[in-house]
């Protein structure tokens, strides 16, 4: 191939495109040293969660996509540690209806007269749930979560 023919090749030749991103909405929380600490809905759990990234992954109130997913995430995975504690309590139909009955709830009209009594039924079933996520809170940070 002649110098002229291998110019024209590379010229001819398609320009690779860049992948498009895909960008998210967030809200920036804190900035923190070389970080900043953003907000969005997360379409995998459809839940807010909240990340450190870089200040130039941000632009215009969105950031990319595969920044979130690389990013350190921030706060406790409650739902990991709630669903540990649930799969340990011990609390069938039996009990509920039991707690609700020792409370006087026995037909929807003692619900609806005495929902404060209902909702003490239910938290006297439960009420060793939030000392136990606690701990387990605790436990997480101390391992290193943030």
């Amino acid at each position: 191939m002649s110098e002229d023919h291998l110019e024209e090749a590379i010229i001819e030749q398609p320009k690779a495109k860049k992948p498009k991103r895909k960008m998210v909405d967030v809200t920036t929380i804190a900035q923190e040293g070389e970080s900043v600490l953003v907000q969005w809905h997360d379409p995998d759990s459809k839940s807010i969660a909240r990340s450190f990234v870089p200040p130039e992954a941000i632009e215009d109130g969105k950031c990319d996509m595969v920044a979130l997913e690389a990013a350190q995430r921030y706060g406790i995975p409650w739902g990991k540690l709630i669903a540990k504690l649930l799969a340990e309590l011990d609390v069938t139909p039996y009990h509920i209806e039991a707690a609700l009955h020792s409370h006087n709830i026995w037909t929807v009209a003692d619900i609806e007269g005495n929902t404060t009594g209902a909702m003490r039924a239910i938290s006297s079933l439960t009420a060793s749930i939030v000392p136990a996520l606690h701990g387990l809170g605790k436990e997480y940070e101390k391992a290193g979560g943030k």
